[in-house]
C-alpha cells in the first residue's frame, strides 16, 4: 500500500517515558505491553535533556525507528527537582512503502502536541 501525501505511515507503539527523581527515566505507558521496550526509555530520553526545555530525539529500538518530542516544564516543587520531564514517542516497523526510517519525522508535529 504506497501512502499519498496526505497519509501517515503506521505507528506500531505509542508510549510515554518521564522522569522520575527516585527510579530516573521510567516507561510509564505503552499501547503494546507484549513488546520488550526495555532500555526505551534511555533512548527517548537520553543523558543532557534536562538543560533543554524541548527536543526531539530520533533513535532505534530493535527492528523499530523511533521518535519522541521531550519536553520540560518548570514546576514549584523540591520533590520534582523544579521540572517535570517527560518524552511522547511512537515506534514504527519500517517497510517497502515507509522506507529504511519508516518516516517517523511526519508524526514529530502530533507528537509535540501530545507533550505540552
Amino acid at each position: 500500500m504506497s501512502h499519498s501525501s496526505g497519509d501517515l505511515p503506521r505507528i506500531d507503539i505509542i508510549f510515554v517515558v518521564r522522569f522520575d527523581t527516585k527510579r530516573g527515566n521510567v516507561l510509564e505507558w505503552a499501547s503494546d505491553n507484549d513488546e520488550d521496550l526495555n532500555g526505551i526509555e534511555f533512548s527517548a530520553m537520553p543523558s543532557g535533556l534536562h538543560n533543554v526545555s524541548s527536543d526531539t530525539i530520533y533513535f532505534r529500538h530493535r527492528e523499530y525507528v523511533g521518535v519522541a518530542a521531550y519536553v520540560s516544564v518548570a514546576i514549584d516543587s523540591v520533590v520534582d527537582r523544579g521540572a517535570l520531564m517527560a518524552a511522547v514517542g511512537v515506534l514504527v516497523k519500517p517497510c517497502a512503502d515507509s522506507g529504511r526510517c519508516g518516516q517517523v519525522w511526519r508524526h514529530v508535529d502530533f507528537l509535540k502536541s501530545q507533550a505540552k
